[in-house]
Formats: structure tokens, sequence, C-alpha cells
């Protein structure tokens, strides 16, 4: 039947169940005719309100042989019509799945499919979904209300039907966006999600390693170099301008809508403005940006209830958090930003860093455990106490030791049986080692203060370290080394400079690998999420020694920037913050985040 104006649409002479149960018969016109105006988008909101009514109270009629009809009434578009439709067509759906459970996977799937943006065509055409513009606050406004509708009907179906939430997290797992969709759908799949968690709790650990999967995704696209040269080329593109001071002032969607109802000449509320201003050249580091932010304000608000903190809920939470870090973010080579979920949550009291720290020390010393996790794993530690600001010195001192220690036994274990430095089968050893010269050259000003301070640091025996047949100095990273040696040297604490000469000369003859140069928590360089981590995060404190080669200084720089990109390793480390000048971060230029 063609389309025909409303004013001209047939009409039913029965019944909705009359003519359900004449269908079940054989071919019904009058069927059809249903069909063709449940179908139909200018069908008129009265009439069609009254046959979901009537559908509603004969639902039970309804069997398998109705998918077309069923088929249809999912396809409506029943969040852009008449409020009265929109609430009659709530109760029906639930009759629906309550009645004939095998339509539980579509009904879920369409509840699903309504968490991506209202007219996501639209936002395309105009350009109001990509980084460069958000949508404008009357788009955010419709697009709340119609997930408020949809949030409302997928808690009922859940309470309704017990198997909704595996059916639900599977099809979220479907239908979550291509890496390549716009921010705005991102953003508000991503929220839609984390809702979901508030009346689907059991789902909560599911749901997070959902969206840390798809972030991780975006974040091995997304590298610190490039994230950095793209707003460094921004920069230079906007010298004049003035870099906006709240770009850490991003509060939550329902803030925003609260506190920033004035709108200036040019149409644009305060809170679209400060939207713009935290955009980013990168892409997938603006997708990945709006994730962050989003999972760790969730992150937040479950653990500080009322201004204080639930110390049963966060540590549940943590749980969760550390075993989606152990499936997805741990074996994942060189990630950037994920993992910073952990460092802040661990920020919430002393039990949860040293818990993390425990966690990640095991890995290290379990022979069971892959070499390269290993290695992860002690890169993490290393990592984890040089930039944590939180971290009491008490806990790295404790720390510290404990690796120093393992690192003697280690070579006691190995005896003579050592003849050189072999990176192939002592990889542990030489990844803790160099975790602790990362932390010592981070750290030394507060390890060493005090008056037992420096016989704690002599307890360690750098110098037998150093001067072991394993020779770490030879395998770790030459800038940690020369560092170390540096500070060392000046303490008294070791002598390194003549192991170090030794091993260049060597370097000549022979090519030996290094160790590479991956720390979990260099720095944070996306500029929304930024503001969790602002306040945690420690930078370098000191002066670098100047390496001496005998090639030229920029023929080095370059060479070992090479080197990091092969790794995966950042170059632009200002604090963790958006707004960074371009200053700030050329003051950066060697991972691990030493300050030139």
């Amino acid at each position: 039947m063609e389309k025909c104006p409303a004013d001209q649409m047939p009409q039913l002479k029965l019944g909705v169940s009359t003519i359900l149960k004449k269908h079940n018969q054989g071919p019904c016109r009058e069927y059809d005719i249903l069909l063709y105006i449940l179908a139909q988008p200018d069908s008129e909101t009265t009439e069609l309100t009254r046959y979901l009514r009537q559908l509603r109270d004969c639902v039970s009629v309804v069997s398998k042989e109705h998918e077309q009809l069923v088929g249809i009434i999912l396809n409506m578009n029943w969040l852009e019509r008449d409020p009265a439709l929109t609430n009659e067509y709530k109760p029906l759906l639930l009759n629906l799945v309550s009645a004939h459970p095998y339509y539980l996977r579509a009904c879920v799937r369409m509840l699903i499919k309504k968490f991506f943006p209202h007219d996501i065509s639209k936002h395309k055409r105009d350009g109001a979904g990509d980084s460069k513009g958000p949508p404008d606050r009357t788009t955010r406004k419709k697009d709340e209300a119609k997930f408020g509708h949809v949030h409302e009907l997928l808690k009922a179906v859940a309470k309704i039907v017990p198997t909704t939430r595996t059916v639900a997290i599977q099809l979220m797992k479907e239908t979550f966006p291509y890496h390549t969709r716009d921010v705005y759908t991102h953003e508000t799949f991503t929220r839609n999600l984390l809702t979901v968690v508030h009346y689907m709790p059991d789902l909560r650990q599911e749901i997070l390693e959902l969206i840390v999967e798809k972030m991780l995704h975006l974040d091995v696209r997304a590298p610190r170099k490039d994230i950095v040269e793209a707003e460094d080329s921004s920069d230079e593109d906007n010298d004049d301008e003035e870099e906006d001071p709240t770009v850490f002032q991003m509060d939550g969607l329902e803030e925003e809508e609260e506190e920033n109802d004035e709108v200036d000449g040019e149409g644009k509320s305060s809170t679209e403005e400060e939207m713009v201003s935290q955009t980013m050249n990168h892409e997938e580091a603006m997708r990945l940006d709006i994730m962050m932010d989003l999972t760790l304000d969730h992150i937040h608000k479950t653990c500080y209830q009322d201004g204080e903190l639930n110390w049963e809920v966060t540590k549940q939470l943590y749980r969760e958090l550390l075993s989606v870090f152990n499936k997805l973010i741990l074996p994942t080579y060189a990630s950037c930003h994920p993992q910073f979920l952990l460092f802040y949550i661990c920020s919430f009291r002393k039990e949860l860093l040293v818990g993390f720290l425990d966690f990640l020390w095991k890995k290290v010393t379990s022979p069971m455990n892959q070499t390269v996790f290993r290695q992860a794993a002690s890169g993490y530690v290393g990592s984890f106490l040089a930039r944590a600001t939180y971290t009491h010195i008490s806990t790295v001192k404790a720390t510290v030791k404990m690796m120093a220690d393992w690192l003697h036994e280690y070579l006691n274990q190995a005896g003579s049986d050592v003849l050189h430095a072999d990176l192939a089968h002592h990889a542990p050893f030489y990844a803790v080692s160099q975790a602790v010269f990362y932390v010592f050259c981070f750290r030394n000003q507060q390890l060493l203060d005090g008056e037992k301070g420096y016989k704690w640091a002599e307890s360690l025996n750098f110098q037998r370290l150093v001067s072991s047949k394993l020779n770490p100095l030879k395998i770790c990273l030459p800038l940690v080394c020369t560092t170390f040696a540096s500070i060392t040297r000046m303490h008294q604490l070791a002598l390194c400079d003549t192991i170090i000469q030794r091993n260049d000369r060597l370097r000549f003859t022979s090519s030996e690998p290094t160790l590479e140069a991956y720390f979990p928590f260099d720095p944070y360089v996306l500029k929304r999420s930024s503001r969790w981590m602002k306040s945690l995060y420690r930078e370098y404190e000191g002066v670098l020694p100047e390496i001496k080669n005998d090639v030229e200084d920029d023929e080095d720089e370059d060479d070992f920037i090479a080197d990091e990109d092969s790794m995966g390793v950042s170059l632009g480390s200002s604090a963790p913050g958006a707004g960074a000048s371009k200053l700030d971060f050329m003051q950066y230029t060697i991972s691990p985040g030493f300050k030139l």
C-alpha cells in the first residue's frame, strides 16, 4: 500500500485484538492496514496511541507469527512523538517482554541503540558532533530527556526479566560505536553505559571492561608524542590567543545544565565555550579524553557519596578496576592513559595504593608469569612510586628496599654462572634495576632527607648492583643511568661513571640490546580529564647531567627520539594538564619525563 496523507489514512473497522485473532486464522486485510498505520511516521498521534493501548491490552494474543508487527513497533520513533504516545509505548513494551520473553533480545537491542545521540545524521551534516564543535545546549537537553525514557524502560525490563542483564551486556558490546564515530557519539554512549550501572550494578565490572577496552583501542592510536605534536601545531596557529583559565573547570553534564544558564551575545553558553576550549586537535585523543573524563567522574561519584568516602563501595570498585587492569591494561603494550584509572582510585586511601603495589610486585617476582608481563609490572611499580604525589615517602622507602633486596638475592642465586650482561636471560633483573634507579632519580631529595636517609640509602648497596657482572648500567635506559650516576656520585653512594664509560666504549665494538623505556605513568596529556590528575601528579625536580658523546648533541637527540617513536614512549610531558603552553611542552623533550 502506497503512502498517503494523514487525513486520507485508512481506518481500522475492527479492534486490534480481533484483527490479531483473525490473522492467526489466515490472511487478513485489516492486519495489513494495522501494519501500515503503525509503520507510517506521520500517522495521526491520537489514533496511533489508541492502537498501542489496544495492543497492550491484548499482548497475550501476540505470538512468533507476529514478528513483522513487533518489528514495526520496535522501529517506531516513539521518543520523538507526542508525550502521550511515549507514555503509552513503555507499558506496551513491558507487557510484550513479560508475556513473550523470546522478544527480549530485540527489545533490548532497540533500547541500547537509543543510547546514540538524537538525529545523529544531523550532527554529522552540521559538524556538531565532531571533535571541533560539541552540540549545542538544546541538542544536549533533548538527548538527556530521551535517554531518561530509555533508562526508565530498560530498568523496568530488567526488573521483570532477570535474563535482561546477560542480553544487555552482549548487545552493548555489539553496539558500541566504532572508533571513527564522532566525539559526541562516544560521549553519549559511554555516559549511558555508566548510567546503566546505577540500576544494574552487577554489570559494572563488565561495563568497565567494555569501556576500557574501547579506550585502549583509541589509546594505541593516540601515542603521547602524536598528541603533543598536534597540540603544539594548534599553539603555533594561535600564538596570540590567551590560554583559557577555565580549562580544568569541567563539571558533569547535570551541573552544567543547572549552573550555566546565561548565554553571551554570540549565543553560546559559558559551558559550551569551555567545552570548545577543551577540544583537541588529535581526534582519537579527543574521544579518549571524553571517555576518560566520564569514567573518572563515575569513579569519584561512586566512591564519594554525600562528600564522604564510602570505604566498602570503594574497595569493591577497586577490586573490579584491578581485575580490568590485569585483564586488559597490563597486557597492552605501551598504553598511555587508561591505567590512570587505577592511579586515581589509589589516591583515595593508603590501603589501595599499597594493595596495588603488592599486586604489581607479585607479578614481578612470580616466575610463573611471562617475562614481558614481569617487565611491564616493574615499570608500573617504578613509574607509580615516582609520579604519585600521594605516595608517602615511607611507602616509597619500603618498596625500594624490597626491590633492592630482591636484586641482591638475585645476584646471590646467579653466583658465578653469570659472565656478562644478558638481557635475554635476565630481563626481570634489569627491569627491577631500572625501576629502582628511576625512583631514586625522582625521589632522591625525599629519600635522603633526615638523619636516617643517608644510612637507608647506603643499606641499598648500589655499588654492588652496578658493579655486578650483570652490569645493569649497560642494559637500562642511558638517560636513567646517567642521571642515577650523577645523583649517587653527588651523595657518594656509588661510583658509576667508570662503568658507564666502559659500557660506552664496548658499544662501539658490539651491539647490545637495551631495556625498553616504558614508564606507564609518563605525563598525562589529555585536556578535559586532566583535571582529575592535576594535584596527584609529580614532575621531575632536578637537573639532568650532560650526556657526552662523540657526535653532535642534535643528532643524539634525534636518534633518541626515533627510538622513542618505535617504542611508543612519550616526548611531551608538562604536568598533566590541558592548557599547557608550547613552552611547557618543549621543556620536556625526553621520556622518562626528566626536565631539561
